[in-house]
């Protein structure tokens, strides 16, 4: 605990092991940062967005319409091959560029 608080000013004790900036994304966080905003921007109205919402009703309508799946979540979608059929013809696209990712 820090006996000399001073408003405003820094309450870091030690540096650092390692400076922030040299510190990149792992593979698998960028993918999935992109397949949530993939989920993000689909049609709402969609056949492929109703997909979603059928296959997980436990999942909150704030965090389908976010994009946000945990991994099993993720393999499920990418091991069906149903939802690729009900996706748009720009959708599909850019689904099957994630997909080989």
């Amino acid at each position: 605990m820090r006996e000399n608080s001073v408003p405003g000013g820094k309450c870091v004790k030690n540096q650092p092991l390692f400076d922030k900036d040299t510190i990149l994304l792992q593979p698998l966080n960028i993918n999935l940062l992109l397949r949530e905003s993939f989920v993000k921007f689909m049609n709402k109205g969609g056949k492929g967005f109703e997909y979603l919402k059928d296959n997980f009703p436990n999942l909150s309508d704030a965090k389908l319409k976010e994009g946000i799946f945990i991994e099993p979540q993720i393999r499920e979608i990418i091991n069906g091959d149903l939802f690729e059929h009900l996706l748009t013809e720009s959708e599909k696209s850019v689904w099957l560029r994630f997909k080989a990712f």
